[in-house]
């Protein structure tokens, strides 16, 4: 099945090759970007399946800024790629749960087979996955997704999942909690507050913040609200 990709690399070579590559496994290359400022945009608008993304960028930023920015909206399978086998850059990936990258020049047979091993690593973590496990002060709960309302930092390294009935408090951030949770029924929407979509009552009319159907009030942040808004289309 042909996934919708993104690639982001500085290098024009690379960057042609890896196109090329791509088009050749038959995927549909959705943008093909030297930098994060361009490419992110065009990211939240189309949301593929696929980014292949240098993680040494240009000397003002790198990919993992890139990677941290859209895994708060949503988690795509995510393929990086380096001149190097080993160094710092390439560590802080493996951290946010990158499982695969690439020494570059990449040749068609390792980019294929690391693309099948995202898709089976994703399918595995995403399936019959219907639920969190939350620790309580007896044990713990399992929490359906379709109870949680919304989610909420504290500012303190600890994230409040508000159920239907019970508050929970967990030690993470929403980033990473948002990564555990499906992207078509989560969305974060400030840099505090995600929610349930299903769980939305109305938007504002100055569009700066949401009710849901429990009656609890949301900041809408500026930076986030395209992507709402896209969804609410």
């Amino acid at each position: 099945m042909p996934l919708k990709v993104i690639i982001i690399e500085d290098d024009l070579t690379h960057r042609l090759n890896a196109e090329m590559l791509c088009r050749q496994l038959g995927h549909d290359i959705k943008g093909c970007f030297n930098n994060s400022y361009d490419a992110l945009a065009q990211i939240l608008r189309h949301k593929p399946d696929l980014l292949l993304v240098d993680i040494e960028l240009d000397e003002n930023t790198n990919g993992l800024i890139l990677i941290e920015e859209v895994l708060q909206h949503y988690s795509p399978l995510i393929l990086v790629t380096t001149s190097f086998t080993e160094n710092d850059y390439v560590k802080q990936a493996l951290k946010l749960g990158i499982s695969q990258y690439l020494v570059k020049p990449l040749d068609i047979n390792n980019l294929s087979v690391n693309i099948q091993m995202a898709l089976l690593k994703h399918s595995q973590q995403t399936k019959v996955k219907d639920a969190l496990l939350l620790k309580t002060a007896r044990g713990s709960d399992r929490v359906l997704f379709e109870e949680i309302d919304c989610l909420e930092t504290d500012g303190n390294r600890y994230c409040l999942i508000h159920a239907k009935n019970k508050t929970y408090r967990e030690r993470t951030t929403l980033t990473a909690l948002l990564q555990k949770l499906p992207c078509n029924e989560f969305i974060r929407i400030h840099k505090s507050f995600a929610f349930r979509f299903g769980a939305l009552k109305s938007l504002h009319n100055d569009q700066q913040s949401i009710t849901l159907l429990n009656g609890k009030v949301l900041p809408l942040g500026k930076k986030y609200k395209p992507l709402l808004m896209e969804k609410l289309k």
